[in-house]
């Protein structure tokens, strides 16, 4: 019976070529980052995100006396009710910033514009009228919209000091995270610009 021997070299060699092949399967995908240019591009798609609406249900009064001579000639009152809706969120419009992280490349830092009041609406389909007297001429109804704008002015004041604004800024954090997540960036970090006062 002939005994057949492996070279120790061979058998070193073999060896090596084996424990290479299994570091090269065994290697992670390099990862590839996007251009900063499309992490931009894609989260302006979102153009103005309105992220955090209060509602405010406001009892309107206006009235009025007209006077011919120095006498009363007429009065007009109406008292209602309407749905004044505030809106407070993001106008990516403003400008945004994408850096990538040199020491981590799975690291994005975006830099957005502070939030702001987007839109504040008076909801007509929702006016209650309580009350409505007209004598000697008919309600002017321009200066009743001045009256609503008055409301609507008001109601804007009071939700940025209800902190519309850091809850839009928080929910736009957590849309754009889960959005650039989505797209393949594994870490990101969101930043506002600073406002330099109250937005919007």
């Amino acid at each position: 019976m002939v005994k057949k021997w492996i070279s120790p070299a061979i058998l070193v060699t073999a060896t090596l070529l084996f424990a290479g092949s299994a570091v090269i399967l065994m290697r992670p995908p390099r990862q590839v980052r996007p251009p900063a240019s499309d992490v931009v591009a894609q989260i302006t798609t979102l153009q103005n995100l309105g992220t955090t609406e209060y509602r405010y249900r406001d009892v309107i009064y206006f009235g009025e006396q007209s006077r011919f001579l120095g006498l009363p000639a007429g009065s007009r009152e109406v008292l209602f009710a309407l749905t004044i809706t505030v809106t407070a969120g993001i106008d990516f419009s403003g400008g945004v910033q994408v850096q990538w992280d040199e020491n981590r490349p799975s690291r994005a830092y975006v830099t957005l514009p502070a939030a702001g009041v987007l839109r504040v609406n008076a909801e007509e389909r929702s006016i209650q009228q309580y009350y409505s007297r007209e004598r000697g001429g008919r309600i002017d109804w321009i200066a009743v919209s001045d009256v609503v704008e008055e409301a609507k002015t008001r109601n804007r004041t009071d939700a940025i000091n209800r902190g519309i604004l850091v809850r839009a800024e928080e929910r736009t954090r957590d849309i754009v995270t889960r959005m650039l997540r989505a797209s393949g960036v594994d870490e990101v970090e969101i930043r506002f610009r600073p406002s330099g006062g109250v937005q919007g």
